[in-house]
């Protein structure tokens, strides 16, 4: 193991120590294409972690160490530039975007504790960008009223400014700030599950920026349950547009390491609370619509709300793809939640096909469900959940994992689309496209 040990700056680093999985998937063979371009996107996150602590040249020694035994070479500078950090012959366009996705970092991360809130509010003031745990998955937090902030948010995350955002307030009272009305049928909704997992669409004030709206005369706005997110909106003293805490396009944050993987040296700070509860994204509602609609299935079941509001309209999968449903709602226009290793549905009725025509060579699978799959032992890690509250709390996470373990294929099994099932199905088909 001491040959993979890498020395910068007279800095030591032990690789196996702080990305154990990366090195574990470098000694094994590689056997397969994908097996390669996965091995290949994680030797680049390693490299650009490693990089992020170091800020000066780096000793050629660590970069023959580990890339010359798998074909990968090197730029001619001493001083590797941060697209420079190696390419590949086969899968050059991937590794060149895993390198171009994870930038040179402009600012040291900042992680906070519980304790040092008061500090994290005073680095949203100033126009920073503050990561921080929700009920639901973690949140990037950024002032909303702040245009050259919120404008951060894109920029860090990567995503593309025409995906709304959500506001997160810290007291009911606060909505008015930021819509311009409240319908009685918010209002009812509002005094039933906020605080919550749930985020209204209400006609928007004229002081909201149009960077949170992407241009749209809405705003999305939620009163988060938890704790620390409220002391923080709170200690800020401004509404926090808040999308989830990761690289767009990458499944959801649900623990600070999460979002320490993804946007570490690409934020300000992180305030490092405890794994999220829901694990999914909050439900949507569209209030300025008559009767409203649910634009996004999330933490409170449309079960739940049809008990408030009898004439809801349910989330509809194929209409909420095409405008005009997709563009008031975040994260419904572009790709989101995949892991890189390919995701597959599967039901008790497909998935002995499914997993034949699948694993027909030597593959990397896992497995996520409520039962136990044929033959576990062919797959390298298994969760079966005890509940679907619990798959939808464990997914995120457990494809991160996968991730990190070089997996080729994440085999998750269906649940039914009802109550909170109807949001985990609908993560599960969006990270399998």
């Amino acid at each position: 193991m001491k040959e993979y040990t890498l020395i910068a700056s007279n800095e030591s680093i032990n690789g196996l120590e702080y990305y154990p999985r990366v090195a574990q998937a470098l000694l094994h063979p590689q056997t397969t294409d994908r097996q390669i371009q996965a091995r290949h996107a994680l030797i680049g996150k390693f490299f650009v972690s490693a990089f992020n602590r170091m800020h000066e040249a780096v000793d050629r020694r660590l970069i023959t160490a580990f890339c010359s035994p798998l074909g990968l070479f090197t730029g001619p500078s001493e001083n590797i530039a941060r697209h420079d950090f190696f390419w590949n012959r086969r899968s050059y366009s991937l590794v060149w975007k895993v390198c171009a996705h994870c930038e040179w970092p402009k600012m040291k991360t900042k992680f906070f504790s519980e304790t040092d809130l008061a500090v994290a509010a005073q680095f949203l003031r100033s126009g920073k960008l503050v990561a921080f745990p929700t009920e639901t998955v973690y949140g990037l937090g950024a002032d909303a009223m702040n245009p050259a902030a919120v404008a951060k948010i894109f920029k860090a995350k990567g995503r593309p400014s025409d995906n709304p955002l959500i506001v997160h307030v810290a007291d009911p009272n606060q909505v008015l700030a930021v819509a311009l009305e409240v319908p009685l049928v918010a209002r009812n909704l509002m005094a039933q599950f906020w605080p919550g997992p749930l985020t209204l669409v209400l006609p928007k004030r004229s002081e909201v920026p149009y960077q949170v709206t992407a241009g749209l005369e809405t705003v999305a706005i939620r009163f988060p349950n938890h704790p620390i997110a409220l002391e923080l909106i709170r200690l800020a003293g401004v509404p926090l547009a808040a999308p989830s805490a990761n690289l767009s396009g990458r499944p959801s944050a649900t623990s600070w390491q999460a979002v320490a993987e993804d946007l570490d040296g690409r934020i300000a700070g992180i305030v490092c609370g405890g794994p999220t509860m829901v694990g999914l994204e909050s439900t949507v509602v569209d209030a300025t619509c008559d009767p409203p609609r649910v634009l996004r299935p999330g933490g409170v079941s449309f079960e739940r709300l049809r008990d408030v509001c009898l004439s809801i309209e349910p989330y509809r999968r194929n209409a909420a793809d095409s405008p005009p449903a997709i563009g008031n709602s975040p994260g419904l226009r572009h790709k989101h939640y995949q892991p890189r290793a390919r995701v597959i549905v599967v039901t008790a009725a497909t998935r002995d096909s499914e997993f034949a025509n699948s694993m027909m060579g030597p593959t990397v699978a896992h497995f996520i469900g409520l039962q136990l799959p044929p033959n576990p032992a062919r797959f390298k890690s298994t969760l079966i959940c005890s509940s679907t509250t619990e798959y939808a709390a464990k997914l995120f996470d457990f494809f991160r994992k996968a991730d990190l373990d070089a997996a080729e294929v994440v085999f998750c099994e269906s649940v039914e689309d009802v109550g909170i099932g109807a949001a985990l199905l609908d993560r599960l088909q969006r990270a399998s496209r």
